[in-house]
């Protein structure tokens, strides 16, 4: 009977010994993450972030707090890496995600909301719209894109809305499709 119990202890020390892998929890500003992540997952993420941040001018600047918890799964650890990356460079009081504002594939700058200057730009459009004009569009592709940019950078609305309209001028239409 011991030899039995001692064979099935040893048969799930070896199989817990197969199987078991490490994995560690993640919380970043007090919030969790899901999933969990390797040691190297969790590397790869603060490098990453460490990088994105000195990029953006502030070398040496230190990661907010990550709080790490190790756990022991039968199902190897996965979280996503660039989620964690992301959160990371998110809590860096060094940096905040802003509108960045491209015309014709050249960058203007950054305002906070990309949603309010896409309504602006096209109340500049209609508020200035000759009375002979039935449309009207600006003379290049604005495009936004969400950008990590060093904090404080962003430009004020009515700075945005000049040097927009100095890089792409509006064209105005008639009814014929013709310029008014």
């Amino acid at each position: 009977m011991n030899s039995k119990l001692l064979i099935g202890l040893g048969a799930l020390a070896l199989f817990a010994a197969a199987n078991l892998r490490a994995g560690y929890s993640c919380t970043v500003g007090g919030q969790p993450l899901p999933g969990e992540y390797t040691r190297a997952e969790l590397r790869a993420a603060q490098e990453a972030a460490r990088a994105a941040i000195f990029e953006l001018g502030h070398e040496g600047s230190a990661l907010p707090g990550l709080e790490i918890r190790p756990r022991l799964r039968i199902s190897p650890a996965g979280g996503d890496t660039p989620a964690l990356t992301d959160a990371l460079i998110r809590a860096s009081d060094k940096t905040e995600l802003l509108c960045a504002v491209y015309v014709d594939a050249r960058r203007l700058g950054a305002v906070r909301d990309g949603e309010l200057l896409s309504y602006l730009l096209r109340k500049n459009i209609d508020g200035k719209m000759p009375s002979a004009a039935v449309c009207g569009e600006y003379a290049d592709d604005i495009v936004l894109v969400g950008e990590y940019c060093p904090a404080g950078s962003e430009i004020s609305y009515d700075d945005m809305l000049l040097l927009i309209e100095g890089a792409a001028p509006i064209m105005y239409y008639d009814g014929k499709g013709e310029r008014a």
